[in-house]
């Protein structure tokens, strides 16, 4: 945020905004095929880092279209007054997400929980 409000400062005119599409959204919150069904495919994401051109001409979308991040429905512009907003945002999607895909937070806590014992075992300190 820092950055972007260095170059409004330095460039007035420069239509600048830093947006946030993380979260636990309807688009964010997919199931996840389980590995048994090798033939099945997510809708918006390849994979949890890349998302599908689907999703990405709707982030552009959203992004090219005056005032569409302030509607509450996919990413929030950010700045310092909505900082909070957009933490409230996440976890009350992610409350929403975790109920409508509880296997999804479950397998991420097995694998923690896995890793955490490996950690352990290996008499690694910290996590």
């Amino acid at each position: 945020m820092r950055e972007v409000a260095l170059v409004k400062e330095q460039y007035p005119a420069a239509q600048l905004t830093l947006a946030d599409f993380s979260g636990f959204g309807v688009y964010n919150c997919e199931r996840i095929p389980a590995a048994a069904e090798r033939g099945a495919a997510t809708r918006w994401y390849w994979e949890a880092g890349h998302f599908k051109k689907a999703l990405g001409d709707i982030v552009l979308q959203r992004v090219m279209r005056q005032n569409t991040l302030a509607d509450g429905r996919f990413g929030m512009a950010l700045d310092g007054a909505t900082l909070a907003a957009n933490r409230d945002r996440i976890a009350a999607e992610r409350v929403a997400c975790a109920a409508a895909q509880p296997e999804l937070f479950l397998s991420s806590r097995q694998l923690f929980a896995a890793r955490r014992s490996r950690f352990k075992e290996s008499g690694v300190q910290g996590e």
